[in-house]
């Protein structure tokens, strides 16, 4: 982290006519250790942005990845369609399992 010369700041504010007690209180209340903890140095700075289009490329890959509400909506109509065809199918199979039963019941009693 980069010092910062509180004194060097005080005699530029004096020099530039402010008078000491004001820049005295400036120079502490702009490079107190609290405020300089909380500047972000370039390298931090250039890392956030980074991160930053990181996520918005994330976020253009994920939305154009997504379900709409619409694919959603023609994946249940999609669904329905199949139920349908499904049970008419096991009322095809239960007809002809019953056929296949009554086949060998009349062979096995009607001899």
């Amino acid at each position: 982290m980069a010092r910062i010369d509180t004194h060097q700041l005080i005699k530029d504010l004096i020099e530039g006519g402010l008078a000491e007690k004001p820049s005295e209180i400036l120079g502490k209340a702009f490079f107190s250790s609290s405020n300089v903890e909380s500047f972000a140095s370039k390298e931090q700075f250039a890392h956030l942005e980074k991160e930053q289009s990181d996520i918005k490329t994330d976020l253009t890959v994920i939305k154009q990845t997504m379900a709409t509400k619409s694919d959603i909506s023609k994946l249940e109509n999609k669904m329905d369609i199949l139920e349908t065809k499904m049970d008419i199918n096991m009322k095809w199979i239960m007809a002809i399992g019953a056929l296949i039963v009554g086949l060998l019941l009349k062979d096995m009693f009607f001899k």
